[in-house]
């Protein structure tokens, strides 16, 4: 167990900040810098140095105990919650309601007397729901995840599960025969109370070193993307039934992905890697990163294949990722060499580190680099965008100036256009707790009402979340302009996809419509009818009106019925674009007119 201790201490070097924004309801200013956002979440570390990746010397303690902290407008709580630095920067994340976040332990809290970061501060299990209700935090659950070394989660976006990423893989290290990890706990999550884990291999991936880093849900909740790091990899699954099941083959994407996020739209799954290639190569001595993009394959009517695209070089070592609101623009940020003791190496002195700017083709998955932007601060990692896609917090670790043990949380405005760039905003508070870790959904605590527009807009009641809901002739790719342009507006948008597999449309719209929040549904054409079943609040785009005890075939008209009977097949229609020639289908050649028309399922007839 020691040898595999080492081994992953060394290669998952993840040291400082898990950014988690907070957008929605009001405007949280951080020193006088607007953040379009209610608040924002940070954890903070207390048990060691940076440089303890390297020397394994955790220095001194600088306060008696880890802390979840909300950075409010207008001031900040504080709440004692255990955490850690080790693994991904995503090692808590909060509810899609804003009411609790789920942060792991990872690490124990650090005793009197400990010295090692490796043999002092044991891995745990423990995994802690806070309630964030109220502007008041407080722990109301403490619970095992039932794995080992769990060190990354993930909350669906219907806040019923929580995904948990441990280093529990077969191999000579772990004593775990093959073919019987648990790598993955699945755990429900009702009312802000953790159920009974469920463990899950990754045992379509045989041999050794499967080991998870980043988990990350598609934006419908039906699947779940995961990066193998020490095997180059990014797998895909999919829940059905409360079970998770492979959804196509791991594809390859450069050397040890680590961060990854999905689009909002959930085409694509963007990966950053980080080029080691242990042990010549690691954190220590590695060249620049590169961003891959994974061109997710829904369509269960064939072999499904995801699709690589390698882009744009990073800075080195991008730990951090996140993905603008609109889906145009990639930001990683890049610890560089910061977490290297003094003196370590003469050729990479821990000086700086930067950030990445890269636009997104949202169509080709392809990326460009925009610029680099280098900045005072050791092991930045955690990053997120307020919810108009204007600002980015950054969580630094420490600084090299001071050196004091005290990070903060730093903001960036990101200028569009033709020429994108980024801009760092003033830095005016080095008050945030020592190691500061955002987590990466924005989160919507309780307090004023949203505002949709800028930090001088006025206030608005009623519900912020859509639900934008597809015809079962066509799929949802019908939504996803519409969508994006509503989430640039500060709109929380569900588009749940009801065509990708087998189930009866009608069932995966009740499923998708349990989500514990107030929500409007949209529909449009033929999804109109059902609108009334599943929300209070409903809105009907060029969407037939509910005819109870009557489907939509029995209100079409006569000539259309006799049109829809000469082209029905046993019972089945045709995919509904070839109803008409093909001229007359109203959207041009391009890559999105292919992914709408693979997206249009056969039906049957009545």
């Amino acid at each position: 167990m020691r040898s595999k201790t080492r081994r992953t201490a060394a290669a998952l070097a993840v040291f400082a900040g898990l950014a988690t924004a907070v957008t929605g309801e009001a405007t949280a200013e951080h020193g006088g810098i607007p953040f379009n956002a209610t608040a924002l979440l940070a954890l903070s570390d207390v048990d060691t140095r940076a440089q303890a990746y390297v020397d394994d010397n955790i220095g001194p303690a600088i306060r008696a105990t880890d802390t979840l902290t909300a950075i409010w407008r207008g001031g900040r709580t504080d709440v004692a919650v255990s955490n850690s630095v080790w693994g991904p920067p995503t090692t808590f994340a909060v509810t899609p309601d804003a009411s609790h976040a789920v942060v792991l332990e990872v690490k124990r809290q650090r005793e009197p007397g400990d010295q090692s970061f490796e043999d002092d501060l044991e891995f745990s299990t423990t995994i802690a729901v806070v309630d964030l209700r109220g502007g008041k935090p407080r722990v109301v659950q403490r619970t095992d995840t039932g794995g080992f070394a769990a060190h990354s989660l993930a909350i669906s976006p219907r806040g019923d599960y929580v995904v948990v990423a441990n280093w529990a893989a077969p191999g000579e290290d772990t004593g775990i025969p093959e073919g019987q990890g648990r790598q993955l706990s699945l755990i429900p999550l009702r009312d802000g109370r953790l159920g009974a884990p469920q463990l899950f291999g990754l045992n379509d991936i045989p041999g050794p070193f499967v080991y998870p880093n980043t988990v990350a849900w598609h934006p419908s909740g039906e699947f779940l993307a995961v990066t193998i790091g020490p095997r180059n990899l990014v797998a895909f699954y999919r829940l059905t039934g409360g079970k998770l099941q492979p959804w196509g083959q791991p594809v390859a994407a450069g050397q040890f992905p680590f961060p990854g996020r999905w689009t909002p739209d959930g085409r694509l799954f963007v990966t950053a890697s980080m080029e080691w290639d242990e042990p010549a190569v690691s954190d220590r001595n590695s060249p620049p990163g590169s961003l891959y993009s994974v061109r997710f394959d829904t369509d269960a009517t064939k072999e499904v294949r995801h699709e690589v695209i390698r882009g744009a070089r990073t800075g080195i070592n991008p730990e951090g990722l996140a993905i603008s609101p609109d889906g145009k623009h990639v930001v990683t940020v890049n610890m560089r060499y910061s977490h290297l003791p003094e003196g370590f190496d003469a050729l990479r002195p821990p000086t700086t580190s930067s950030i990445t700017l890269a636009e997104l083709d949202r169509d080709t998955g392809a990326t460009k680099v925009a610029g680099e932007y280098p900045f005072d601060g050791i092991l930045p990692e955690g990053v997120v965008f307020d919810r108009t896609g204007e600002h980015l917090a950054v969580a630094v670790f420490d600084f090299n100036g001071a050196k004091a043990g005290r990070g903060a949380v730093q903001f960036w405005r990101l200028h569009r256009g033709q020429h994108p760039r980024l801009e760092q905003l003033p830095h005016r508070d080095h008050n945030a707790p020592r190691h500061p870790l955002i987590g990466r959904d924005p989160v919507i605590p309780g307090g004023p009402r949203t505002r949709r527009g800028p930090p001088q807009s006025g206030f608005m009641t009623g519900p912020r979340t859509l639900l934008l809901i597809h015809s079962p002739l066509v799929g949802p790719t019908t939504w996803q302009p519409t969508a994006e342009v509503l989430r640039g507006k500060g709109y929380r948008v569900h588009v749940p996809t009801m065509t990708a597999t087998g189930r009866p449309y009608h069932e995966k719209l009740i499923r998708a419509a349990t989500i514990d929040e107030p929500v409007i549904a949209v529909g449009h054409s033929g999804a109109g009818a059902l609108l009334p079943a599943i929300a209070d609040t409903a809105i009907f785009v060029d969407a037939l009106l509910p005819h109870p005890g009557q489907s939509w075939f029995d209100i079409a008209p006569p000539p259309a019925q006799a049109q829809l009977r000469g082209l029905a097949t046993e019972g089945e229609l045709p995919p509904w674009h070839e109803w008409f020639a093909p001229e007359d289908l109203p959207l041009p050649d391009g890559p999105l007119r292919t992914q709408f028309l693979a997206e249009i399922p056969r039906l049957p007839l009545a």
